[in-house]
This record gives C-alpha cells, sequence and structure tokens, in this order.
C-alpha cells in the first residue's frame, strides 16, 4: 500500500471528483487507516480488497450500493469487479446497466500513478425521500480510492500472470506431445537397429575387430536409447506429467543405503566415499522414488568425475530457510567430490546449454534432477570451485 502523503496526492492531483475533498487531520486519518487496514488483512486476494473497499465506502457515505467496474481497453471491456448493496450490477456485468431511474449515480474515476484510468467507484442512492448528497467525500473514501487503484493494478496482473502461466502450460504440453511423438519414432528405428546387430552377432565367421564393431555399435544403440528416455522423461516433468506418491520418508536411511552401494563399487576404482549422515534425522514427507532418483543421479556423477585415490563425501543436515517464505526447517543431502570442478560460466543445470556447447556427450539427467526437487517443493543447488570439485545440495522443506 502506499503511504498517506502518497494517497492525498493521487486522489487530489488526479482523481475526479464531484464536489470539494475535505481535510485530513491527523487524527481522522489514524482512525481511517486502523479501520481500514483491520478491514484489509481479512480480504483475500485482489477481489477481497475490492469488496472490502465497498463495504468501507458505504459505511462512510449515504450511498444506499456501490460497485467499481473495471476501465476497457486493449483486450479488456469495461465490467464490474465488485459489487455491494441492493440494486448494483453483478461482477462480471458490463454498461448498459440495469438502474432504476430513481437511483441517482455518483461516479468516481479512479487514476493510476501514469495518469490513465484504471476504472471507477459508482456509489448509488436512492433519491426518493433522501437527502441530497453535499458532494464532499469523507477522507476515509479518499484512502479507499486509492487503495481501489492498486487493487484493480494487482488485479490486472494477476489476471495477465494468469494468462501466461496457461498459455506456458498449453506450450509445454504440447512439446511433451511432439518430443513424445519423436522419441517413439526414434526408439522404434533404435530398437530395430539393435535387432540387426544382435543378427550379425550370431555369425560364426566374425574376424575379432568386426566383432569389436558390433559391441560398439551395441553400446552406442544402449547410450542413444537411455537419452531418448531422458529426453522424454524431461519434457513430461516439464509439462507437469510426472506423478509425484507424497508418504513420510527417511530420506536420511534412503542416502545412507545408497552411499553404501556406491562406496564397494567405486572401491575398485580407488574411490573412497566417506559417509556422514545423521541416523535421527526427521522424516520428510515426499516421494521416495523420485528422491532417490535424484540421489543416484548425484552419486553416480561424483563416482564419474573423482579421480582415483579421490574422495566423495555424502552430508546430510537439517539447515533453516534461506529465503523469504521459505519453510523453517530444510533437510538438506550434500554430496561432494574432488574432481575437475565445473567452470563457473556454465549452468549445468540446463539441458539446452550441455547440448549446444558440445561439452561431453549430451545429457538431462542434471536437468531433470532439478525441476524434480522443485516439483517435490524443494531444490537441487550446486557450489562450486573449478579445480577442487563440486559440491551438490538437494534441499527437501520439513514440516513445521
Amino acid at each position: 500500500m502506499t503511504t498517506i502523503a502518497a494517497a492525498a496526492r493521487r486522489v487530489c492531483g488526479g482523481v475526479v471528483v464531484p464536489g470539494t475533498i475535505l481535510p485530513m487531520s491527523p487524527t481522522n486519518t489514524r482512525i481511517q487507516l486502523r479501520r481500514l487496514a483491520t478491514a484489509l488483512t481479512l480480504a483475500p486476494g485482489a477481489e477481497g480488497v475490492l469488496r472490502r473497499v465497498l463495504e468501507r465506502a458505504l459505511e462512510l457515505t449515504d450511498a444506499d450500493a456501490a460497485f467499481i467496474e473495471r476501465a476497457g481497453g486493449g483486450e479488456w471491456e469495461v465490467e464490474v469487479v465488485a459489487s455491494a448493496g441492493t440494486g448494483a450490477p453483478a461482477v462480471g456485468a458490463s454498461p448498459p446497466y440495469l438502474i432504476p431511474r430513481a437511483v441517482a449515480q455518483e461516479r468516481i474515476t479512479l487514476v493510476g500513478p501514469d495518469g490513465t484510468a484504471r476504472g471507477a467507484l459508482v456509489l448509488l442512492r436512492e433519491t426518493s425521500g433522501a437527502p441530497a448528497s453535499t458532494g464532499e467525500l469523507d477522507p476515509g473514501v479518499q484512502l479507499l480510492l486509492d487503495v481501489a487503484v492498486d487493487a484493480l493494478e494487482v488485479r490486472a496482473l494477476v489476471a495477465e500472470l494468469d494468462e501466461r502461466r496457461r498459455a506456458l502450460e498449453d506450450a509445454l504440453d504440447e512439446r511433451f506431445r511432439l518430443i513424445s511423438g519423436i522419441t517413439y519414432e526414434l526408439r522404434e528405428t533404435l530398437g530395430a537397429a539393435s535387432e540387426y546387430v544382435q543378427l550379425l552377432d550370431t555369425e560364426q565367421e566374425l574376424t575379432p575387430r568386426q566383432r569389436e564393431y558390433i559391441e560398439s555399435s551395441r553400446r552406442t544403440i544402449s547410450a542413444g536409447l537411455r537419452l531418448i528416455g531422458d529426453l522424454l522423461e524431461l519434457a513430461r516433468v516439464e509439462a507437469g506429467r510426472l506423478p509425484v506418491q507424497l508418504e513420510p520418508t527417511s530420506v536420511g536411511a534412503l542416502l545412507r543405503d545408497m552411499a553404501r552401494d556406491y562406496q564397494l563399487a567405486s572401491a575398485t576404482y580407488g574411490v573412497h566415499v566417506d559417509i556422514d549422515v545423521p541416523r535421527d534425522l526427521p522424516l520428510v514427507v515426499t516421494d521416495p522414488d523420485l528422491v532417490g532418483q535424484i540421489l543416484d543421479t548425484l552419486l553416480s556423477n561424483a563416482v564419474r568425475y573423482t579421480p582415483p585415490n579421490g574422495t566423495i563425501r555424502v552430508r546430510a543436515s537439517i539447515q533453516p530457510g534461506r529465503r523469504a517464505g521459505d519453510p523453517r526447517r530444510w533437510l538438506r543431502a550434500t554430496i561432494t567430490d574432488t574432481g575437475p570442478g565445473v567452470d563457473s560460466s556454465y549452468d549445468v543445470f540446463e539441458a539446452v546449454e550441455r547440448v549446444s556447447s558440445g561439452r561431453g556427450a549430451p545429457g538431462f539427467r542434471l536437468a531433470i534432477s532439478r525441476n524434480v526437487a522443485r516439483l517435490l517443493g524443494g531444490d537441487l543447488t550446486l557450489e562450486r570451485e573449478p579445480g577442487t570439485g563440486a559440491s551438490f545440495s538437494l534441499w527437501l522443506p520439513l514440516s513445521d
């Protein structure tokens, strides 16, 4: 909300108001602001604020009913966005309104900071037997005008964001369908190629070099099929089509078990896995299968990039929220390697950048993992220092 001075400047300088504007004494202003703040704290969203504005306007004036209409222009049409009192047009109505002739209308234009009309507050009064309006406005109504302008701007912004969100969802859904069709055809083609390679492998009169070619072809086809599967999964996650099954999960136990499996496997390569995961970590309401996939990606990457005699450190701890609006407590699972590290100019979580930069074989597992982590209400972060390794952290929110 704007300050009292800003409210007065906006109303006095730009809003078209019939009659005169009453002076705002400090005492009256404080009283009106206290009442207004009490009402607005109970109002959910812009629509709730606009309804509260009308309720307070009826209390502060001699009007019998009131409504707020949104200004037209561009893709928007003039329509009622809030209504209060008997005889006021319903929300969603457009002019001309069906208002009896015996009802007087007082229209107050709501002007934004840029000087353009955002809409209007319309007060309705029964003319028969009612005293004539003095044309003067209560100081509280002057404050309401500024609040109404802000609420209309917020409402328009929310509507625009919602429209963009729907457009983005439609685009992601269309991309998922396109990728699904392409990956189906590619899988069929590579599957047929794999069968031909298997037929060649049954031949008896093959030289050792030819058998090496066949084995290389088999590995290449398998890698291609995995890449296609990853691409399809990435598109599925981005389109919101990945099923999630939430349940209380011991992420600490899951991380310990998976790290021990990699500890045994990596010992043959001379890589040491140091595990420090407390046993008293709280349960996390999450999807254990999806969390397991993320941890598997991080552990396999660490083993892949850690040289012989290197060390992989696996840690877990409880951390406070990092940003405003975050849950108070998070479970943080961190996997650190002593590999070559990651260049600060390279975003490992962007699949498009990885493919276009030509940095090794294209892969989407880290991009998938971060999207899945965010789908679970968490995040996946990277701390890096080129030449000294990389440290990936999976953050999952804890219930209060």
